[in-house]
């Protein structure tokens, strides 16, 4: 790392942290929501006061990573939000470099300054920061990952994607969305890059250490809770939440999820009774978002159809309350236009390997599409969308000061 660049690390940081601390002055404290209360603060409770992981009450909804780092906290500081809060302005900074230096090798300097500028600001970035959730915690591994994962796919070395695949099932472990990326890469690489088999090892070698990263928890669920559970059990309930317009926002599911049931009741899919196992609750939870699907397509085909189309889109704004979805469109709306230029232009460059955050993208758009369409789904990807508005932003600046001194010039008869 050349001093420059050093320095504006530093700088990126600084400003980062400044900005968060402000915020979390200003900012009214955000509610604690469901999840904060019964699986983070709630899991920690039982790993601290409790009988820990051996305890089958432990809340399986999300993995146990974030509340783990809370009951640490705990420990050494006692019952209080604060050193949790403070740890995540901490570590959502110092996301800003680590992406301002995976741009800068790809993109350029420029793009590089201009990217860690917007995320230093990007205020879907910094609410994270202020409320119980691992959504911080998550943006800086995954970001660790990709930063290891550049140098992998450059240098083709194997010990980097050893590396990626233990920050990824790290990842994975704080938040389950990227349970499925490293097969999902290994199955979309070949159509980005001439396969060598230097690559493919080096891809078997990601899943390998990803899948041991997951593989203590699993054998926990299958110990205490005779079930098979590699990463958490939300999968299945976002799946069905996101199965029908009704069930997308908070208060429309409240109203018309009990006549669903109802209705599955009706047609003999019964929910399991009570003390049935996680992985039998799980299954009826996933039949139900299938039924759900079914019955929308046979009832109204158009309207189905119309209704997947319409989750796509909700990725780029929508929330679970309702709220706010004006407010995203109009912050991110440049953002999505010059992201677009920017993946354009690095296309026709054959930027290598840009390909990587597109593979990224197409992973979390199927993902979220398929569950359920929440732009916060999305916030871990959106420093990738900024690099590449960045260097839309960058390439204009350089043509524009390329064009204006020739301009210039003719105008004075040179």
């Amino acid at each position: 790392m050349s001093p420059v660049t050093r320095r504006i690390a530093i700088a990126l940081l600084g400003a980062s942290l400044v900005l968060r601390l402000v915020a979390w002055w200003v900012v009214p404290s955000p509610h604690l929501s469901t999840n904060a209360v019964t699986d983070y603060l709630g899991g920690a409770q039982i790993l601290t006061d409790g009988d820990g992981f051996r305890d089958p009450s432990y809340p399986l909804i999300t993995p146990p990573l974030y509340a783990v780092c809370i009951a640490a906290s705990w420990q050494l500081f006692g019952k209080t939000q604060t050193p949790i809060i403070l740890s995540q302005i901490l570590i959502d900074s110092a996301t800003t470099v680590v992406v301002y230096i995976i741009v800068l090798a790809i993109f350029g300097e420029m793009a590089g300054v201009i990217c860690g500028t917007l995320l230093a600001i990007y205020p879907f970035l910094i609410y994270p920061t202020l409320y119980i959730g691992p959504e911080s915690y998550f943006t800086f591994l995954f970001a660790l990952f990709v930063f290891l994962m550049i140098h992998a796919l450059r240098q083709n070395d194997w010990r980097y994607f050893g590396a990626a695949g233990l920050v990824l099932g790290a990842a994975t472990m704080m938040r389950g969305t990227t349970q499925f990326l490293p097969f999902f890469l290994m199955l979309v690489s070949p159509i980005f890059m001439r396969v060598q088999r230097r690559f493919i090892f080096g891809f078997l070698v990601l899943a390998l250490t990803f899948s041991l990263a997951l593989l203590p928890w699993t054998i926990r669920n299958k110990i205490v809770l005779d079930s098979i559970i590699p990463v958490a059990s939300a999968g299945a309930l976002v799946f069905l939440w996101g199965s029908s317009p009704n069930f997308l926002e908070i208060d429309q599911r409240a109203k018309d999820f009990p006549t669903f049931l109802e209705w599955l009741s009706q047609e003999g899919i019964n929910q399991p009774p009570r003390g049935s196992s996680p992985a039998e609750k799980e299954r009826f939870i996933f039949r139900a978002g299938i039924e759900s699907y079914k019955r929308q397509f046979e009832t109204d085909p158009a309207g189905a159809i119309r209704f997947l189309f319409i989750k796509v889109i909700r990725l780029s704004y929508s929330t679970e309350s309702g709220n706010n979805h004006g407010l995203i469109l109009v912050v991110n709306s440049g953002i999505y236009a010059f992201a677009i230029v920017g993946i354009l232009l690095a296309w026709q460059r054959n930027i290598q390997p840009h390909w990587f955050f597109l593979a990224i993208f197409a992973y979390f758009i199927i993902l979220h599409w398929v569950t359920l369409p929440l732009f916060r789904y999305m916030v871990p990807i959106m420093p990738y969308v900024i690099a590449y508005a960045s260097y839309a932003a960058a390439v204009l600046y350089e043509r524009r000061r390329v064009v204006r001194p020739q301009h210039l010039g003719a105008m004075k008869g040179e």
